[in-house]
């Protein structure tokens, strides 16, 4: 024989409380059709906008990992130059967003073209930072890695503000960030 415990009885008389009430409230809507049409409708309602605001949700996650795809293979494809020409077509129709991506990601090219930078895997915005400091095995002249390291830095933050974080970005943000790719010697002329 099985023992009901407190938590079975707690259920059992939540759904005992839940049937009592739907079967007063759909006696009471038995009365007025008018009613029983209202609610049917608000049913029908609920369930498009729950359908829609969970297809909208799918829709925008979905575009978020495509954005977050993985670059080893477009990494391994392009120049630093190729990136460099995305970004100006991205910036001649306006997308200066996409722009900053690819100035980023040129960059990251280049040094890692460079030797300065681990080439064919990606790593996080953060990581590539982290990874040009004098103890990360970089071999660059001690004079010039603070300025790289900062340049970089410059680079990362708008990145990370517009790229990441969604932010709005202009002619001056992709200029800006042109000439810290400058700075980690992207020759752009």
């Amino acid at each position: 024989m099985h023992k009901t415990n407190s938590l079975e009885k707690l259920q059992l008389w939540l759904s005992r409380k839940l049937a009592e009430f739907l079967g007063k409230f759909f006696g009471m809507i038995a009365g007025y059709p008018m009613a029983g049409s209202l609610v049917f409708w608000l049913l029908i309602f609920g369930a498009a906008v729950w359908l829609a605001f969970y297809l909208f949700r799918f829709w925008n996650r979905r575009a978020r990992l495509e954005e977050l795809r993985p670059l080893d293979q477009a990494l391994l494809l392009r120049t630093w130059q190729e990136w460099i020409g995305l970004a100006r077509q991205a910036a001649a129709r306006g997308d200066f967003r996409e722009a900053i991506h690819s100035v980023y990601w040129a960059s990251i090219t280049h040094l890692a073209g460079r030797g300065f930078l681990p080439a064919g895997r990606a790593f996080t915005p953060r990581e590539y930072l982290r990874l040009l400091s004098s103890d990360s095995g970089a071999i660059l002249p001690p004079p010039s890695l603070p300025a790289q390291r900062h340049s970089l830095a410059l680079l990362t933050a708008r990145l990370e503000t517009v790229w990441y974080g969604r932010g709005k970005a202009d002619a001056e943000d992709f200029r800006a960030t042109l000439q810290q790719a400058e700075e980690l010697g992207c020759r752009l002329e």
